[in-house]
């Protein structure tokens, strides 16, 4: 099993499984079970547009290690009441938003923007 300690960024969430670009390369990875679950405080889990410390497998899923300090991040409240609010999207320069002209469009609905 070849490994390799590397820096990616994560293009794309699936769950527990991420898709992440190490230069021009797409690979994916999974998250370390201790550093993000057993660590005894709430981890930093990675999001689209991360920069992540990878532990590179060429033959099948790497391990992310880390995920290293953001400059932006755009946030949602978690569902599960009492944990920490949910990272959408990191390190991005800009954001759009976009909203319906149906029927159901409301200038309220922009309100907590």
């Amino acid at each position: 099993m070849d490994e390799m300690k590397n820096t990616a960024i994560v293009t794309a969430v699936h769950r527990d499984r991420y898709e992440l670009g190490i230069g021009s390369e797409t690979t994916y990875g999974r998250l370390k079970t201790a550093a993000f679950y057993n660590s005894g405080e709430i981890a930093m889990f990675p999001t689209v547009g991360d920069r992540v410390e990878v532990l590179q497998n060429a033959d099948g899923d790497s391990t992310i290690l880390k995920v290293m300090e953001r400059r932006s991040v755009f946030m949602r409240l978690n569902a599960t009441q009492g944990l920490p609010d949910q990272a959408v999207a990191a390190n991005f320069d800009y954001v759009f938003i976009t909203m319906s002209l149906n029927k159901d469009f409301h200038p309220s609905k922009l309100s907590g923007i």
